[in-house]
C-alpha cells in the first residue's frame, strides 16, 4: 500500500492507473509495457452487430461442435 495516502481512503482511478502502469514497467520494462498496453484499445466497429452477422443465433452446442471440428482439422 502506498505511504502517500491514508490507508482508509480508496485509491482514485488515476492512482490505480498510475500504480498499474508502474507495475507493468517494473515487470516488463518500458518498451514491453508499451507493447502490452497497445493491445488493449477501443477497437473499431460494432462488435455486437458483427458477431450477430457472423454467428447469428448459434447455440452453445453448435458452437462447441464447430470448435471441436476446427480443432480436429488443425490437428490432422
Amino acid at each position: 500500500m502506498s505511504t502517500t495516502r491514508p490507508p482508509h481512503r480508496p485509491r482514485t482511478a488515476v492512482e490505480v492507473n498510475a500504480a498499474g502502469i508502474k507495475a507493468l514497467i517494473d515487470a516488463l520494462g518500458v518498451a514491453d509495457a508499451a507493447r502490452f498496453l497497445q493491445q488493449y484499445g477501443p477497437g473499431l466497429g460494432n462488435y455486437t452487430a458483427k458477431r450477430e452477422e457472423l454467428l447469428g443465433r448459434l447455440s452453445m452446442k453448435e458452437a462447441q461442435r464447430l470448435g471441436e471440428e476446427m480443432e480436429s482439422s488443425q490437428q490432422a
